[in-house]
């Protein structure tokens, strides 16, 4: 008697550890590709119960540009298994203006310069994707979010940075007051990104590797650098001017940094 007694609370018990999985990512469907295509990836379907959802929140940065949050459900971000085979649940996100890519996101907060939007009205258009950049799909329909933003005078930043300036070579032996360092390997970057604040007048130092060519740009500053295989790159500047400014690769269109300067 006891031991049916047991058998029927570990029954129990194990139904009760059952219940809520429809939100656990782990246990979400794979689903199928479709062979349609949308924005160049390919439509991933997973059943409507369980599948991941999206809504997007766009608020004004007093810096400039926009915070883009990104609540999303039955979804995890997970930055180190991009490129490798989808698993349920799971992936990034990418951010289009005008249906045109501008980013790959890897969290739930990103930040949208101002540089992104032209002037005038546009609309930002966020996809969930899964590892292997297919897009999450229901009744054949991607997972999507959108908002409306309206853009100043600024031009839209197209990754090639002609104005740029090479960054000056290190001089003194004075300690920086700020030091960064990033490692770019198969197309992701530790330590992830982050929003980190220095002090006005404080000189910074910025090192990234890299396991291929590409370059840096800190925007803003038009400081720019080549960096590659047994080639790190070093940026090094005093932070004269205040706002938000972000360092990024322009091949890979990695963010590493957004500096705050106050």
């Amino acid at each position: 008697m006891r031991r049916a007694v047991a058998a029927l609370v570990a029954a129990a018990l194990a139904g009760l550890a059952g219940c809520g999985g429809g939100d656990d990512p782990a246990a979400a469907p794979v689903g199928q590709l479709t062979g349609t295509q949308f924005l160049g990836h390919e439509l991933r379907e997973v059943p409507a119960d369980g599948a991941p959802s999206v809504a997007l929140d766009v608020t004004a940065d007093e810096h400039g540009g926009w915070n883009l949050h990104l609540r999303t459900e039955r979804f995890a971000f997970t930055p180190e298994k991009v490129n490798r085979e989808a698993a349920g649940g799971e992936g990034h996100a990418h951010v289009y203006v005008d249906d045109e890519k501008f980013a790959r996101i890897y969290s739930e907060w990103y930040y949208l310069p101002a540089s992104a939007v032209p002037e005038g009205e546009h609309q930002l258009l966020v996809t969930l994707n899964a590892d292997d950049h297919s897009v999450w799909a229901v009744g054949g329909e991607p997972v999507t979010a959108t908002a409306t933003v309206t853009g100043g005078t600024g031009d839209r930043h197209e990754h090639e940075p002609a104005d740029a300036t090479p960054t000056p070579e290190p001089t003194g032996t004075a300690e920086p007051d700020a030091v960064f360092a990033f490692a770019i390997a198969a197309g992701r970057a530790e330590p992830p990104l982050d929003r980190h604040t220095v002090a006005e007048g404080s000189t910074v130092r910025i090192e990234v590797t890299s396991d291929q060519a590409d370059e840096l740009h800190l925007h803003g500053y038009d400081l720019a650098a080549e960096v590659g295989p047994g080639k790190p790159a070093v940026i090094e500047f005093t932070a004269d001017q205040t706002g938000l400014f972000e360092l990024e690769t322009h091949e890979s269109a990695l963010v590493l940094l957004q500096l705050e300067v106050e």
